[in-house]
C-alpha cells in the first residue's frame, strides 16, 4: 500500500546504487528524490525541505560528513542516516558525533534500510487522539510545530484505500502520543444515578489504552480540560491539566524530552 506522506533526499555518487535506494523506498511509500553528490544535495535542499536525508559518506567532492554538516545548519533538527562500508566504525562514530541520526552500514539488507530509516522519522511523529474540541486540537498540534514535531491527526491523513483501523495502525507508528480528555460526552456516577459527570469520548479512552501499551508509558501524556473524568486505570501515564493559563505546553515539552525526543523548548514558549 503506497502512501507518499514523508520525503527522502538520496545522496549518492554511485548510479545504480541510488537507482536501488530509490527503488526500495518508493515501493515503501516514501517520496524519493536523489542527487549525485553533495553539492548537488545541498543545493536542492536550499530549494525545498526533507523529512530526511540519506547519504554516502565516501563521495567525490563534498563527502557525506561535511555534507551532514551542511545540512544541519540549514535545519538542525534534520534527520540524517549515513551510509559507510563494511567495517567503517571510525566512519560511523564521527558521522553520529557531527549529528547523524544513525548510520547504515554496507552492505545492508532492505528491512534493515527500512527499519533504521522509520525510526529515523518516527522520532518527530506525535500522534493527537482527541474528542470533539477542535479549539485543544489544534492548541497541541501547534505547539507541537513549534517545538520542531510532527502533529500526527489521523482525520488530515490520506485515506489511500485503507478502512480505519488500518489506517490507524499505519499513522500510530509514532514517538509520542498526546491524549486529549475533553468532556465530549456524559457519563452516570455509580453511587448516585441521578448524577451526571463529563467524560471523554469512548474512543479517545480505547487510544489511551493502546498507545500506553504499544509506546510505553512514558511516551504517552493525557491532557484534560475542564471537569472530564481522569481515568485511573493507567498507571504511569501523565495526566496534566489543561489550563487556559498554558502552563500545560512546558509540562507537555518536558515530557516529550523525558521520552528521549528532541525539541526546541526555547523557540516554543
Amino acid at each position: 500500500m503506497i502512501i507518499k506522506h514523508q520525503s527522502i533526499l538520496v545522496v549518492d555518487d554511485d548510479k545504480p546504487q541510488r537507482d536501488i535506494l530509490e527503488e526500495i523506498l518508493t515501493k515503501d511509500g516514501y517520496g524519493v528524490t536523489t542527487a549525485n553528490s553533495g553539492e548537488a544535495a545541498l543545493k536542492i535542499f536550499r530549494e525545498r525541505r526533507f523529512d530526511l536525508v540519506l547519504t554516502d559518506q565516501k563521495m567525490s567532492g563534498m563527502d557525506g560528513i561535511e555534507l551532514l554538516k551542511n545540512l544541519l545548519v540549514c535545519d538542525p533538527y534534520l534527520p540524517c542516516i549515513l551510509m559507510t562500508a563494511h567495517g567503517s566504525i571510525d566512519s560511523a562514530k564521527k558521522a553520529l558525533r557531527h549529528g547523524a541520526f544513525d548510520y547504515l552500514e554496507k552492505p545492508y539488507e532492505r528491512d534493515v534500510l527500512l527499519e533504521i530509516v522509520r525510526n529515523a522519522l518516527r522520532n518527530k511523529n506525535v500522534f493527537i487522539v482527541h474528542g470533539h474540541d477542535d479549539g485543544a486540537k489544534d492548541s497541541v498540534a501547534r505547539f507541537l510545530e513549534k517545538l520542531k514535531l510532527v502533529p500526527i491527526i489521523l482525520h488530515e491523513q490520506a485515506n489511500a484505500g485503507m478502512t480505519v483501523i488500518e489506517k490507524f495502525e499505519y499513522h500510530s507508528k509514532v514517538g509520542f502520543a498526546v491524549v486529549l480528555l475533553t468532556p465530549d460526552d456524559v457519563g452516570f456516577v455509580r453511587t448516585n444515578p441521578r448524577e451526571k459527570k463529563p467524560r471523554a469520548r469512548q474512543n479517545v479512552i480505547f487510544e489511551l489504552g493502546y498507545f500506553a501499551g504499544i509506546l510505553g508509558r512514558n511516551r504517552v501524556c493525557a491532557l484534560h480540560k475542564g471537569q472530564v473524568e481522569v481515568p485511573t486505570d493507567y498507571q504511569g501515564v501523565l495526566y496534566v491539566p489543561m489550563d487556559p493559563s498554558g502552563n500545560w505546553r512546558f509540562s507537555l515539552a518536558k515530557e516529550i524530552e523525558r521520552s528521549g525526543m528532541e525539541t526546541d523548548l526555547n523557540n516554543a514558549l
